[in-house]
């Protein structure tokens, strides 16, 4: 098992496992789907990826190509949308601080357009060992490059009184 601190949590992984687990599923959810924005994401990851998040989804043993779960979330700006998703790991949280009145996750930078925090799984997905899993969930953004028209920027700011 190696470490590795994402934040304030130090992670426990097994790269190797985690690969031979990805080596037997066919392919991510984001192909079940063919919304745009799931076919969106098909096309964009992970070559839209920041370097430094492609080294970190490598150095964790993950396919990325083989996501969990993604969601299209919302464009950031004309021909770019922000994604929220999920990667599956083989590993533990072996320190993490103590959360204070409220648990909450940051997302750390990583790299240009990614933020990534690490979270235990409750019920793992089908395939990954129960309690030795764990969930990299992101947010990325990426270039919009399926012909589809991207949805629009919906103005969520306060209205005036």
């Amino acid at each position: 098992m190696e470490t590795l601190k994402i934040g304030e949590k130090t992670l426990r992984y097994d790269a190797e496992r985690t690969r031979r687990v990805y080596s037997l599923s066919p392919r991510g959810s984001s192909w079940g789907c063919r919304c745009a924005g799931c076919r969106n994401f098909e096309v964009a990851a992970p070559a839209g990826f920041s370097p430094q998040f492609r080294s970190l989804l490598s150095s964790l043993g993950i396919d990325p190509r083989k996501e969990a779960f993604v969601r299209h979330l919302v464009p950031v700006s004309q021909g770019f949308s922000l994604y929220s998703g999920t990667y599956v790991f083989c590993g533990e949280i072996s320190a993490a601080p103590t959360p204070q009145k409220t648990p909450s996750d940051i997302f750390e930078p990583c790299g240009e357009n990614a933020w990534v925090t690490a979270r235990s799984f409750d019920d793992p997905p089908v395939g990954w060992p129960n309690g030795e899993s764990l969930r990299l969930e992101f947010l990325v953004v990426l270039p919009w490059l399926v012909p589809d028209q991207q949805k629009p920027l919906i103005d969520l700011g306060c209205s005036p009184c």
